[in-house]
């Protein structure tokens, strides 16, 4: 019988919303975080389209919270 796991593998990530050349950043975001395996990631700075993409390539459950509940619907894209 294997081990119990004791541990667990964060990532945090500020994604910089969609300033400056935001589509140049997913492919290495979705690379590098597919790379690490986090069990669980937090993302800082982001719109819910952002985090719902990054989810699903992933393959993550996700949830959106932000300051401002009338922004969870705004995709600027």
């Amino acid at each position: 019988m294997p081990e119990p796991r004791t541990t667990i593998r964060l990532a945090t990530w500020n994604l910089w919303h969609q300033f400056g050349d935001y589509e140049s950043r997913q492919g290495p975001i979705r690379e590098t975080l597919a790379s690490v395996q986090p069990d669980v990631c937090g993302v800082q700075e982001s719109w819910p389209c952002q985090v719902e993409r990054l989810a699903e390539h992933l393959g993550y459950e996700h949830a959106w919270i932000g300051n401002r509940p009338e922004e969870a619907a705004d995709d600027p894209e």
